[in-house]
C-alpha cells in the first residue's frame, strides 16, 4: 500500500508576485517542467529541474490529490494541494517539500539545505 500512497502527479511554477495578490488565478509563469510528473514509490521526486532555471523567486508546488483519491476509490475533499514557497538564492539546494494527505486534510513541511537567512 506504500507505493500506491505517494505516487502523485505534481507540477512547478515559477511565479509572479501577482500570484499572491490574485488568489486563485493559476496562472503559470516559466512552468517547469511542461508535464506533470509523478512521485516515486517512496514519495520522492529528483530532478524537477535544473540548477540553471531554478534561480531567486517565489515557486509553487501542486500535488493532483483528486487524482490520487479518485483512484483509490476515495471521493476527497480537496482538489489539490499547493504550497507556495520562495527560493531566495540560486544555485544547488536542496529543497524538500513533505505533504501528509487524508481524504479530508493535509499538512506540509519543508527542508532546505544550507538557506540563506
Amino acid at each position: 500500500m506504500l507505493s500506491e500512497a505517494v505516487l502523485l502527479p505534481m507540477w512547478l511554477w515559477k511565479c509572479s508576485k501577482r500570484l499572491l495578490t490574485k488568489p486563485g488565478s493559476h496562472l503559470p509563469l516559466g512552468k517547469l517542467p511542461n508535464k506533470p510528473r509523478k512521485t516515486s514509490e517512496f514519495g520522492e521526486l529528483h530532478g524537477l529541474t535544473t540548477n540553471d532555471k531554478f534561480v531567486e523567486g517565489m515557486y509553487k508546488v501542486m500535488l493532483d490529490t483528486k487524482s490520487y483519491w479518485k483512484a483509490l476509490g476515495i471521493s476527497p475533499f480537496h482538489e489539490y494541494v499547493e504550497v507556495v514557497f520562495t527560493a531566495n538564492d540560486s544555485g544547488q539546494r536542496q529543497y524538500t517539500i513533505a505533504a501528509l494527505l487524508s481524504p479530508y486534510s493535509y499538512s506540509t513541511t519543508a527542508l532546505v539545505s544550507n538557506p540563506k537567512a
